[in-house]
């Protein structure tokens, strides 16, 4: 059967004595079996921390759709990615801003229980799932992608999905301060866009990125919120 997250392709066609002709490709992303809140579907990949991952990003209908990108700590979308424009680029006291819809777009957004995730989350992500990689798809823009599933302990999946159009990756919401102890520059989540790189991902997977820049944000639904 149909499997949930995974892309089909449909082609109507009708055969007469002129021949065959075939209408325009239709492709679509099954649904995923997941449970919602405030319409928003997430997946229980048996992690040991409870999180629940969403199936698509803030602003997105399925996880080839890439949603809003955002400055980090931003809650609306910004045509023009500027350090003047970025309204959190000189707050240096916010290191961790998972909850706060003043500065989360998932909380802002999406509500409930849900925000964004943390380095630490896409640690146990990463560490407590299976990961394999797919490439050569087209995307509903027509943009070629590389599709990177996580795949949990008890058999259940999410997706992410990245292309040429896609910036650098997904946003966590916490400040580097190892090295910057004012907290300046956020890490995002750097997919993997080749076998190579899958294989290495336990070593690397998160980077570091300047504030003003845009990504998307794949929220978290947690049940201690």
């Amino acid at each position: 059967g149909l499997k949930p997250g995974e892309r089909y392709h449909l082609r109507a066609y009708v055969t007469n004595g002129a021949g065959t002709r075939y209408s325009d490709d239709c492709n679509y992303a099954v649904t995923y079996e997941s449970d919602f809140e405030n319409g928003h579907g997430f997946v229980d990949l048996g992690l040991p921390s409870g999180l629940k991952w969403a199936t698509c990003n803030v602003g997105a209908e399925n996880p080839y759709d890439y949603g809003n990108y955002y400055a980090w700590g931003e809650t609306e979308p910004n045509n023009v990615y500027t350090i003047d424009e970025c309204s959190t680029y000189y707050e240096n006291d916010l290191y961790n801003i998972y909850g706060n819809p003043q500065y989360d777009a998932a909380a802002a957004h999406w509500g409930g229980k849900w925000r964004m995730p943390t380095a630490d989350d896409f640690t146990e992500l990463v560490n407590q799932c299976d990961v394999s990689l797919k490439t050569g798809e087209k995307n509903d823009y027509n943009y070629n992608t590389c599709t990177v599933t996580f795949t949990g302990k008890n058999g259940n999946i999410i997706r992410f999905a990245k292309c040429n159009y896609t910036r650098d990756g997904w946003w966590t919401s916490t400040l580097e301060v190892a090295t910057k102890p004012d907290g300046s520059v956020p890490y995002y989540f750097d997919l993997p866009q080749n076998q190579q790189a899958v294989n290495n991902i336990r070593n690397h997977y998160l980077s570091l990125h300047g504030r003003k820049m845009e990504n998307p944000i794949r929220p978290v639904w947690d049940p201690n919120m």
